[in-house]
């Protein structure tokens, strides 16, 4: 007589991602000389900065970190960030901004000193890109919107989102005491206080005594701090955040007299004299040169 065997039931165990990454926005990866600096920027999605060599300094809102080899900045939605590379040194970094979704979506932003396996994690995803984009110059990889020309099922496209998400999982997984501490360097709160004064002034006509009330310190402390974290001139770099901003409202098609309402000229002819001064090109050159590119 056959013996039955009564069906073994087995209860499926459900499986909800923690986290995913739903969108890539740009890449880069190359070395910056000494003395280089990025003035920064504001936007609505993740970035983070990982230090393959080198070292430099990256400022996240109003908090400044000294990154080493090895070392990692996550910045969050919204948040100004800008990088310098001190003098006599230089600096390999990989930066990647991207959208991150689900439960995990409140991952700690600041600096981590990732692990040997979070290491190996950024080194699999810097092949990947490879394999996807090539190298430049140097073995740079320097691609803006660069992911929007590559399918979304592209086999190294999903490598690079897998990677990405464990390696949120890692840093998620050790919490928000692995990172580190901000500096409490008062210069550099200082400084970091006054990026994102300017920044966050950047449509306003600032006078360095605006600066100076804007983050309760003398003139002296001001043009002193910002020299040490830069080896420029404040008022300098303010003029530059103005026409990189000035660019943008004309580029996405708004007439020089609405720029300048927007940017706090007093006049149209003021804001193009301002241009001039600042670029060596009259306005008309500017959008001429940008259409032909």
């Amino acid at each position: 007589m056959k013996e039955e065997f009564a069906p073994l039931v087995i209860s499926p165990i459900p499986v909800y991602p923690f986290l995913s990454v739903r969108n890539f926005y740009t890449v880069i990866y190359m070395t910056y000389s000494d003395g280089f600096i990025f003035s920064g920027e504001r936007h609505a999605f993740r970035e983070l900065t990982y230090v393959d060599e080198g070292s430099c300094v990256v400022t996240s809102d109003d908090v400044t970190y000294a990154c080493g080899k090895g070392d990692l900045v996550l910045h969050a939605p919204g948040a100004f960030h800008s990088m310098r590379v001190e003098k006599n040194e230089s600096s390999r970094l990989l930066t990647l901004s991207f959208d991150l979704n689900g439960p995990a979506s409140g991952l700690f932003p600041g600096k981590y000193t990732l692990k040997d396996g979070e290491r190996d994690i950024i080194c699999r995803m810097i092949g990947q890109l490879r394999t996807l984009f090539g190298d430049g110059a140097y073995g740079d990889i320097k691609l803006t919107q660069a992911f929007s020309s590559v399918p979304a099922d592209d086999v190294h496209i999903q490598m690079i989102r897998v990677l990405l998400e464990l390696l949120c999982l890692s840093l998620t997984e050790r919490g928000g005491s692995s990172r580190e501490k901000p500096s409490t360097d008062p210069r550099a709160l200082c400084y970091g206080r006054i990026m994102t004064f300017l920044n966050d002034n950047v449509n306003k006509n600032l006078t360095l005594g605006d600066v100076c009330r804007g983050v309760y310190e003398s003139p002296g402390k001001v043009k002193d701090v910002f020299h040490r974290f830069t080896g420029g001139g404040i008022m300098k770099y303010f003029h530059t955040l103005r026409i990189g901003r000035i660019m943008e409202l004309l580029g996405d098609g708004h007439s020089v007299k609405d720029t300048a309402s927007l940017m706090d000229f007093s006049s149209p002819y003021y804001l193009s004299y301002y241009f001039k001064r600042e670029t060596g090109m009259t306005v008309r050159e500017y959008l001429q040169n940008r259409d032909a590119k």
